[in-house]
């Protein structure tokens, strides 16, 4: 991934959080961070986001909220091509077993 996907162009002048995107070492957590400061999306809507959802010719991420309530969301075009156009399991924060990534572990990153 480019350092460029990493640098917010506009409206993320938020210092402490650019030094949390910068210090994650995971390249999945490092995204899953991007996109929720970008999107504004909760932790949990970030990690469920499965691949099916992700509309990259369209630039669009459809998001299924908490209470079953769902957007569409555009995708900045740094982060869109960033995405793997395969992928091994149907989340695109997949752990090993190939479910998607507990919110735990995304906050153990992000320390």
């Amino acid at each position: 991934m480019t350092s460029s996907l990493f640098t917010p162009k506009t409206g993320l002048g938020n210092p402490e959080i650019q030094c949390i995107i910068r210090r994650c070492e995971h390249p999945q957590f490092k995204l899953a961070l991007v996109l929720m400061y970008q999107l504004g999306i909760r932790p949990s809507e970030c990690l469920r986001i499965e691949v099916q959802h992700i509309q990259i010719n369209t630039g669009l991420l459809t998001i299924k909220g908490p209470k079953g309530n769902i957007r569409q969301l555009p995708i900045p075009l740094s982060i869109a091509q960033q995405i793997p156009k395969l992928f091994e399991s149907s989340y695109l924060f997949a752990n090993q077993k190939g479910t998607f990534y507990h919110l735990r572990s995304l906050q153990l990153e992000a320390k």
